[in-house]
């Protein structure tokens, strides 16, 4: 069985200038809003599974001539993922995403499965 016929679709990544600067500015935003109590704003929470997403974020280094964004030659294809995925999060209705409780509910298995339909 093919993806088409399993529900599996695909958009095209956002690699305009700019795009990736911008991921890496919602990861920020994302980040700090999970440390604010009561959290008012969508934030990101990184589960003990993502072994190496946590090996390298905190050690990705910043551009030498563009500090808002990473260094490219680094290992960041981790980092560039977790900005496309927040870019379609994004420019997805945050109402399709929410759970009865009001929080947004991912199911990672789903999230490519096309639009707001991969949101458990």
């Amino acid at each position: 069985m093919g993806q088409e016929e399993e529900g599996v679709t695909w958009e095209q990544s956002d690699k305009s200038p700019g795009s990736r600067v911008r991921g890496w500015s919602l990861l920020h935003t994302a980040l700090k809003a999970s440390l604010k109590q009561p959290m008012e704003d969508p934030g990101i929470f990184i589960l003990e599974t993502c072994l190496h997403l946590i090996r390298t974020l905190p050690v990705v280094p910043v551009d030498d001539t563009k500090p808002e964004d990473i260094d490219t030659k680094a290992e960041d294809h981790l980092m560039d993922t977790l900005g496309y995925v927040l870019k379609f999060i994004e420019k997805t209705s945050f109402v399709d995403m929410m759970d009865r409780s009001g929080i947004l509910a991912m199911d990672p298995r789903k999230l490519f499965s096309g639009g707001a339909s991969g949101w458990a």
